[in-house]
């Protein structure tokens, strides 16, 4: 057991290149507990240093870290009270961007944290056609207009009678909500709303009356009213019925519309629909028994305070003054045509200037005017649109959404209006679409996750912008409803600050955003809170060289987070976990390797000391993925954190260079024999070369792969890189966790050129588990209390006839209780449960590779692999020389017999191909059926390809691959690697069988296709 003590100087530095000393690690699971305070200046690495820590008075000259993270005697400090000020916005979300189901959408709104969408539902998409024929459906009159609608909602309550149609063609709605993919926002209701409703996410529905798709001729026109109404009431009864929508509002920007509409006619509308809307909310809860309660949100104008009561735009104090008002008169005394006022509002500026509005003069403003218009408890406050720029505004300048300008501005007005008192939020948008014909950065509706804007396909995102990762923070520390604590700084205003505390967890997070131009230097005083010496600080960061990850880690020391000096024009995220004050336990990795793609579709390294690389250079033959595996306990008492550590620099160049971090599902990869084809399961197959989005290559993201996060290097120097990975590890239940390293396209668009696609100028490597500085796992809080199981007996290999029963058992040892899980070719085998696995009465298809998990509550342990073989009889062999075999076809050849003394029979079949592609097939005649299990004698030729066997149309095995020639005959020659080659065929029939060997690839060394065959042999 490697430990060291580490105080808390005046410095913290990254140390480089620091060996173990002896550290070996070969397929096996380590673990090494690490005492005392860890930061990533040097605390808990794999690579600990004997020497005494480094202070301002021993720091070696040029030492520094690229987050500038320092000690300093001269700090600023923010002093935290116990006090509770208020409490963080209820509601955090994103206005929708294009959301297919069939894209990896899911994953990164899962990844973004935020728990609410807004979406915009065009009435011409839901209902092109008046769903009912003749406008009005009969109304002429008020009192028929109240009919009517007397009768729609007496139906729609009452659960014993079934939705009449009479009243709304409910198919319609329900086609329009099945069909809708068109426009900025491409989605399909019936599938994007289950999806969001999966992850949790609450949906605010816009949906627009505009007076083209609803013309109303004033407060008579009681047709056009009764059409406006029904819509309204449809969708609010579907809606809420099926997605458990309860927020809606109506007619986006009204005082932008063109063509213009009054704010007269518009304040009619808003009678209608919100009568509609909580009308239907309230009776498909009596239908259905549920308790919705509804939010109508308005009057949502573009900008606050100056479309209240300004005399050309008074939409604001018209629906305040008139929110009591029914359709026609005055409403029951508890009526409101609104629940929140929300407006929109794009700015950089938190404060506002002497000609510029910023966002917390203009909330306050606002605020004090509704105040002054209404008697009561204020309506809350939305803004369901904000970000710092709209994307026109974009597309005149330089800045891009991932500018330190521009996403620490973000991070510093979502502090501001969260201290306001705001009580949703909603970022626009989560998608970034470019503009045509741009005149800079290219951005049509500005977003914050890079994503294709198609008219056709999935429209795939390729990546999040800086902006979309310091929202995430937010996020992550606001939460919903949080508590805001009161504190004090001395850092002046343009360092912005927001502290809650997560009364579920106990955790405290400090959300800082320093607009300013020069490095801030602080420490955090958290005396007030009681916080328990030694606990864990997380410090997450947006800037230059760090997207959303951890940029170090320390411990709370005498009740203080020590000094840190934080990057110009940054934003970072203190996460302090209260009472995760163990040392945290080290897992190194226990496997790893890179995967190439193209023609090779191999595995490059793997057990070497050659660094892990990330690659996306535009060709196929230059992508290079990394893999990682750690064995890590099932169960961990108490775990608060878990940190993945990575060694990482570029592979050439000081210029930022990004790749992206995934959870991987499969954890049945093994380092020796997978191959970039092999992950077929979280790699996409056959991708053409290319930088754009559609060239990226991680497959079933949000099934079988997880984005994590994103890993940033800016110098060939290697240094620590730190991702929080607990939520992914500890959902872990097979004893291994996985990850997969990609170098994702972004875009499609490559800034500051305007040119398609997206290359970056390097590539990024990450020592390997064979290297000085491990890749790991910090376990914070989770130790294990009791011996994990081992294997002591492992399950045998054998062969039987088919009918005959097959035993496979093992031994564990550790600390009961232990449960098993056998598995045949790494799928679980329902009901297979117990120290050993029976199967009664083999058949053919029984034959393959079982394995088993254990796990007792401290860990999890896999046996090795034990091979069934089942022949059907035990009869004769049958053998056939290759030269001696029928030619049935060949393509692109040259093939002869050649006499060699080392050959059975002293000939052989040269088989020379030109290309990839050919083929050559070979006839032989099978005088019984059965099963037969297939192997073959043949010559590892210098220039050697890689060959693919099909036998009756059935692929017998994995690629032939011979890694050094021999002059001679190798009966061990079979497919895949080195060992008995147990894939078997079935003939159902006698009579004449085809055996393909097909050029599939070519070896690294080779110049060619040869393939020299000798003797075949089919054992039943």
């Amino acid at each position: 057991m490697l430990s060291a003590r580490w105080g808390i100087g005046t410095k913290l530095v990254r140390s480089r290149n620091v060996r173990t000393g002896g550290l070996h690690l070969l397929r096996m699971l380590v673990i090494i507990v690490v005492l005392g305070a860890v930061a990533l200046g040097g605390c808990g690495r794999t690579d600990l240093p004997t020497s005494p820590p480094q202070t301002a008075s021993n720091l070696p000259s040029g030492k520094s870290t690229p987050s500038g993270v320092e000690l300093s005697t001269a700090t600023a400090a923010i002093t935290v009270s116990s006090t509770v000020v208020g409490t963080t916005p209820e509601v955090l979300g994103y206005n929708l961007a294009h959301t297919l189901t069939d894209s990896n959408v899911r994953d990164w709104w899962r990844y973004s944290g935020v728990k609410a969408a807004r979406v915009f539902l065009s009435a011409s998409d839901i209902e092109a056609t008046d769903d009912l024929v003749g406008t009005g459906d009969g109304v002429g009159s008020q009192s028929a207009f109240e009919a009517r609608r007397a009768a729609l909602r007496a139906n729609a309550a009452d659960p014993a009678q079934a939705l009449d149609s009479q009243y709304v063609n409910w198919s319609q709605f329900e086609i329009g909500y099945s069909t809708m993919a068109s426009g900025n926002n491409r989605f399909v209701v019936n599938q994007a709303f289950p999806m969001l409703r999966g992850l949790g996410v609450d949906i605010l529905v816009n949906v627009t009356a505009s007076p083209s798709r609803f013309p109303l001729g004033g407060s008579t026109d009681y047709a056009n009213l009764w059409e406006l109404w029904q819509h309204y009431y449809a969708q609010a009864f579907m809606l809420s019925r099926d997605y458990q929508v309860r927020r809606f509002s109506m007619f986006n920007e009204p005082n932008g519309w063109s063509p213009a509409i009054t704010v007269e006619d518009w304040a009619l509308r808003l009678r209608v629909c919100s009568d509609a809307i909580q009308s239907a909310v309230a009776d498909m809860n009596s239908r259905y028994g549920r308790a919705l309660s509804v939010e109508v949100l308005a009057p949502n104008t573009a900008n606050g305070a100056t479309k209240y009561d300004d005399p050309a735009d008074y939409w604001g104090r018209q629906a305040i003054t008139e929110r009591g008002q029914g359709i026609w008169s005055v409403a029951p005394p508890d009526w409101s045509n609104l629940h929140v006022y929300n407006y929109q509002k794009y700015s950089m500026l938190t404060d506002s200037t002497a000609t510029s509005s910023g966002y917390v003069n203009d909330f306050d403003d606002l605020r004090s005017k509704i105040a002054a218009d209404m008697s009561g408890t204020p309506l809350p406050l939305a803004l369901t649109e904000y970000n710092v720029r709209t994307g026109l505004n974009y597309d005149g300048r330089v800045e891009t959404a991932d500018s330190p300008s521009d996403y620490v501005a973000l991070g510093a007005n979502s502090i501001a209006l969260a201290e306001r008192g705001a009580r949703q939020l909603y970022l626009f948008k989560f998608g970034m679409t470019e503009r045509a014909s741009p005149t800079n950065y290219p951005v049509a509706k500005n977003g914050t996750h890079y994503v294709q804007n198609s008219t056709a396909g999935v429209n795939n995102y390729g990546g999040s912008a800086a902006t979309a990762e310091v929202y995430r923070l937010f996020v992550k520390a606001a939460g919903q409803s949080r508590e805001r604590l009161q504190f004090s700084s001395t850092l002046g205003n343009d360092v912005r600050i927001q502290v809650t505390r997560d009364t579920t967890t106990g955790a405290i997070h400090v959300f800082v955003a320093n607009r300013n131009t020069t490095a801030v230097t602080f420490d955090v005083d958290l005396a007030a809170l009681a916080v328990d010496e030694g606990s864990l600080v997380t410090v997450e960061e947006v800037s230059e060289v760090t997207r959303g990850a951890v940029a170090l880690f320390t411990t709370v020391n005498s009740g203080r987070i020590p000094a840190l000096s934080m990057p110009a024009q940054s934003v970072r995220l203190f996460s302090i976990y209260d009472g995760a004050t163990t040392a945290p336990t080290q897992v190194v990795a226990a496997e790893d390797a890179v995967l190439r793609d193209g023609s090779k579709g191999r595995r490059v390294t793997g057990s070497t000391t050659n660094p892990l690389l990330m690659r996306a250079d535009g060709t196929t033959s230059g992508r290079r993925v990394s893999l990682l595996k750690f064995a890590v306990p099932t169960y961990w008492n108490g775990t608060h954190r878990v940190l993945l550590v990575l060694n990482a620099s570029t592979t050439s160049g000081n210029t930022p260079i990004q790749a992206h971090l995934y959870g991987l599902h499969d954890d049945s990869w093994n380092e020796a024999s997978i191959t970039f084809a092999g992950l077929n399961t979280a790699l996409l197959q056959n991708v053409g070369s290319g930088s754009l989005i559609a060239n990226n290559v991680v497959a079933n993201q949000g099934s079988t792969t997880e984005i994590l996060g994103q890993l940033v290097a800016n110098s060939t120097t290697r240094e620590d890189k730190v991702v929080d990975v607990t939520d992914f590890i500890i959902r872990q239940s097979d004893g291994y966790a996985s990850f997969l390293l990609v170098q994702d396209h972004r875009w499609d668009v490559k800034l500051p050129e305007k040119t398609a696609g997206d290359i970056q100028p390097a590539g990024i490597a990450i020592t390997s588990r064979e290297g000085s500085t491990k890749p790991r796992l910090l376990i914070y809080g989770g130790a294990v209390v009791g011996t994990a199981p081992t294997i002591v007996q492992q399950p045998s290999a054998q062969t039987v006839v088919a009918g005959n029963s097959a035993t496979f058992a093992v031994q564990a040892a550790g600390d009961p209780p232990f449960t098993y899980q056998w598995r045949k070719d790494g799928t679980a085998i329902a009901g297979a449960s117990a120290a050993s696995y029976v199967i009664a009465a083999t058949t053919s298809a029984d034959g393959g590779n079982y394995s088993v998990v254990v796990t007792n509550p401290y860990g999890t342990v896999i046996s090795a692999s034990a091979t069934l073989t089942v022949t059907s009889s035990t009869g004769t062999p049958i053998v056939a020389e290759f030269e001696n075999l029928a030619r049935a076809a060949s393509s692109g050849d040259a093939i002869r017999i050649e006499k060699d003394a080392k050959a059975s029979g002293g000939k052989s079949l040269l088989f020379r191909a030109s290309s990839v592609g050919d083929y050559l097939t070979l006839a032989l005649d099978v005088p019984t059926a059965g099963s037969y299990a297939v192997s073959f004698t043949a010559k590892m030729q210098s220039d050697r390809g890689i060959f693919q066997l099909k036998v009756a149309d059935t692929l017998a095995g994995p690629y032939l691959e011979v890694d050094t020639p021999k002059d001679e005959y190798r009966s061990s020659i079979t497919f895949g690697s080195v060992g008995a080659f147990t894939q078997r065929v079935i003939f159902t029939t006698p009579g004449t069988k085809y055996l393909r060997f097909e050029v599939t690839g070519r070896n690294v060394q080779s110049s060619g296709y040869y393939l020299s065959l000798d003797k075949l042999t089919l054992t039943p």
